[in-house]
């Protein structure tokens, strides 16, 4: 399987041949549409949690846990699923996200997610 990670979309793409999704609910600002090949703002954060977590930006837990059982409950996360696992098969996925912290943000959390749903399909 191929590798399945995050980045910022201000940040330079990477290698050639590797398929980039916006897992944000809102188009990032100064970004053009044709510099991803995919949006999936379906299975982003809730405006109601997006606003949650500006008010309380401090409790990145709280966000990761609501997130969390919003994509449990989201019709879309199944599907979300197999599209990744789908184009994992064919090469590698960088999940980007707008989110200044690198390592606090919606795309963190929906790759855990990925992570964990992606290790119980495959067979062993």
């Amino acid at each position: 399987m191929n590798a399945l990670t995050i980045r910022r979309i201000y940040a330079a793409a990477g290698a050639d041949g590797e398929r980039r999704v916006l897992v944000d609910r809102l188009w990032p600002r100064g970004i053009r549409k044709d510099a991803v090949d995919g949006w999936a703002k379906e299975i982003a954060p809730s405006q109601a949690l997006h606003k949650w977590y500006k008010e309380n930006p401090s409790d990145f837990a709280g966000f990761r846990s609501r997130y969390r059982g919003e994509l449990e409950t989201n019709p879309a996360a199944g599907p979300f699923v197999a599209q990744v696992s789908q184009w994992l098969q064919e090469g590698p996925l960088v999940l980007l996200y707008a989110r200044r912290d690198e390592k606090e943000n919606n795309a963190a959390v929906l790759l855990e997610y990925l992570q964990e749903k992606l290790k119980k399909e495959t067979p062993r």
